[in-house]
């Protein structure tokens, strides 16, 4: 079964064992000296960069690169990254085997001497298992120009800013860091640390946490009636029912207003009703809806009929009485 070539994803983010599985895997595939010894170099710059330990797996696969495979330019020019694999004598004769002259392996050492420290010391690896943990992330420019944005995980928080973008500077150098034939990490342009922790995590389960608050939560005293305010509603909107239980309102000055479809006068008088209980005055209020200008009209006129058959029978009783008189 073929190998999934390697990409940025698996070179940064995979764990240091399933990493150097890959990297072995890929090499005995497709014998791409050039290729993996640029991989071997990104795994480099993340080991520098991050907490954990990368090449340790790998040390075998890059001495047998270095000590039996034939040169090529790539592995010249990234030699001097490697020495600190090999003893005094068997540095020497790989470079004696590799470069063609010494000046030229002394110039290549001179052009990475000062980035090569922070790719080879032997550093204090800090806890992976601590709460607080820190990210890096940078921006690059494509070959076009075009910027990206890119994060490396669980940094090491001890490196300073100068030394970070040092080594960022690193992937610049490398061609196999492409998308879609173009290179990714052309050019350097900033990065930023920052932390991300989490101090505890702990949940309850639902049942139980709810049983809890009921049993320690004290019972509220008896209490005037809560009201709440709510927005002026138009016609045809439905009005809240004012809900009131035995512990805020006793069954006396309880009052339930239906719910049902009211205009904004009404909705008014219901709060003002509510209102009332609140202030403990209790006031008869009509919830009937307002009578119509035509309804209004109506009553006017029944009401003066029945003042004129009032007036009419007072006038008629007292005709009769003068009567009465006058026969006497």
């Amino acid at each position: 079964m073929q190998t999934k070539p390697l990409s940025k994803r698996q070179l940064f983010t995979m764990k240091p064992k399933s990493l150097a599985k890959r990297v072995q895997d890929s090499y005995q595939e497709t014998q791409n000296t050039a290729f993996i010894i640029e991989c071997l170099v990104a795994i480099m710059v993340r080991q520098a960069l991050c907490r954990e330990e990368f090449t340790q797996p790998l040390i075998p696969l890059i001495r047998e690169l270095f000590l039996t495979k034939a040169a090529d330019p790539t592995m010249r020019r990234f030699s001097p990254f490697f020495e600190v694999f090999f003893d005094e004598s068997e540095w020497r004769s790989i470079v004696a085997r590799i470069f063609n002259q010494q000046q030229e392996y002394h110039a290549a050492a001179k052009a990475v001497k000062k980035i090569n420290v922070y790719l080879t010391e032997k550093r204090e690896r800090h806890d992976t298992n601590t709460v607080s943990v820190f990210n890096l992330t940078s921006v690059f420019k494509d070959a076009k120009g075009k910027r990206h944005t890119w994060t490396l995980r669980d940094v090491d928080a001890a490196r300073s800013e100068n030394d970070t973008a040092a080594l960022l500077k690193v992937l610049t150098s490398l061609t196999i860091l492409e998308t879609n034939g173009t290179r990714q990490f052309a050019e350097y342009v900033r990065c930023k640390r920052f932390e991300t922790s989490v101090d505890m995590v702990h949940e309850e389960a639902q049942e139980e946490v709810v049983a809890e608050v009921q049993a320690e939560a004290p019972k509220a005293p008896s209490q005037k009636p809560a009201v709440t305010k709510k927005r002026p509603v138009t016609h045809g909107e439905m009005l809240p029912q004012q809900a009131m239980t035995e512990d805020t309102a006793p069954a006396a000055t309880a009052v339930a207003v239906e719910e049902e479809f009211v205009d904004q006068e009404t909705y008014e008088l219901a709060e003002a009703a509510v209102a009332a209980i609140a202030r403990g005055k209790k006031k008869p209020v009509d919830f009937r809806k307002p009578k119509s200008e035509k309804q209004k009209e109506q009553e006017n006129k029944e009401m003066l009929l029945r003042r004129q058959k009032t007036n009419s029978g007072k006038r008629s009783s007292k005709t009769s009485g003068k009567r009465k008189k006058k026969r006497k």
